[in-house]
This record gives structure tokens, C-alpha cells and sequence, in this order.
């Protein structure tokens, strides 16, 4: 695959391991473009500078400090449009129920990793955050369409209404003198 054709947006890869970041990224590094960070405190900083090219992140749970499971937490309160997804070598079935449980994580992935799954895990996770973006986008100008709306209504009624003040032989008159009363409330008693 092309740079050309990667999506826009990276993947967060966090492990204590160099040498899984190292698999990681020449793995995943022809499809999806690739960050890492060797524990949560890097992860924490990497999310701060390029968090707006970040689509997905996929974290270790056992790290020296804090754990996978942390950062996931910490992702979901200040990135919530990231994807998560957490992946550990051992078989701690609590912190991968729990992460679910909680809406902490897409999708849980046991190491050692079966790269055709990995890969296809990965590019599902990229394509729901991209299309959670497009919706979002979506709704956002909708929201804006119907502002729009709701003022364009606003001001015909405001203009009705202005109409119906007989005193006033010229409409544009009378819907002046009309949101003029708004600017002082003493005149609407």
C-alpha cells in the first residue's frame, strides 16, 4: 500500500518492549501510519503534540508504572474519538473484562499476535473512527443548518409580528422599531 493510499490518521502503538514497538511498526507501518511510546507517561506526551493525527491507539496492559488499562481511561475522558484498543501477553482476563465493561476499549487482542488479525483489527478500528468522525462532521452541520433555520424563522415571525404594528406605514420601519424595543425593556411594559 502507498502513503498515498493510508489513511490521514495514525495508530498510537504503546509497549514497554522495544522490540515489540520495533515488530509493531514494521508490521503495521505499510498500512497505517505509526507512532510509539515505550510506556504511559510517553503515550501521554505523544497524544498531546499530534493527538489530531491520532485514529487509533493500542496499548499493552503490563507496563512498568502505570498500565495499559490507565492510559486507556485517560484516552477515553480526553480523546473519546480515539479508537482503543488493548493487547498483553498474559492472560489477565479481569483488566480485559473490565476495559470492556467500561467502554474502555474496541477491541481486546492477545499477544503473541496473529498478524493478518492484527492488521484487520487495526484497519476496523481505523475505519470506525473514521467513520464516527464523518458522523460527527455530519451532525455538526446539521446542528448548523438548523441554527440557520430556527434564525431565518425567528426573524419572519419577528417580521410578522413587526408588520402588525399599524402605527407604522413601511414594514422596514416598523421591524426597526420592533427589535428596537428589544434593546430597551422598558418600552415592552
Amino acid at each position: 500500500m502507498t502513503d498515498q493510499n493510508k489513511p490521514k490518521f495514525a495508530v498510537l502503538f504503546v509497549d514497554d518492549e522495544e522490540k515489540a514497538r520495533k515488530m509493531f511498526k514494521r508490521l503495521v507501518s505499510p498500512q497505517l501510519n505509526v507512532f510509539t511510546a515505550c510506556d504511559v507517561n510517553e503515550a501521554m506526551e505523544v497524544l498531546k503534540k499530534e493527538s489530531d493525527q491520532i485514529g487509533v491507539l493500542i496499548t499493552d496492559q503490563r507496563m512498568p508504572g502505570l498500565l495499559g488499562v490507565d492510559l486507556l481511561r485517560h484516552v477515553r475522558k480526553e480523546y473519546p474519538v480515539i479508537i482503543r484498543l488493548l493487547t498483553t501477553a498474559y492472560s489477565d482476563l479481569s483488566d480485559a473484562i473490565e476495559a470492556v465493561n467500561t467502554g474502555e476499549i474496541f477491541r481486546y487482542i492477545n499477544k503473541p499476535w496473529n498478524v493478518d488479525e492484527l492488521l484487520i483489527d487495526l484497519k476496523l478500528a481505523m475505519n470506525f473512527f473514521l467513520l464516527e468522525r464523518d458522523r460527527n462532521q455530519l451532525i455538526r452541520e446539521k446542528f448548523s443548518v438548523l441554527q440557520r433555520q430556527a434564525v431565518t424563522n425567528t426573524l419572519k415571525n419577528m417580521i410578522s409580528l413587526a408588520g402588525g404594528q399599524t402605527r407604522y406605514s413601511q414594514p422596514l420601519r416598523a421591524v426597526d422599531s420592533f427589535l428596537k424595543q428589544f434593546e430597551e425593556p422598558s418600552s415592552l411594559i
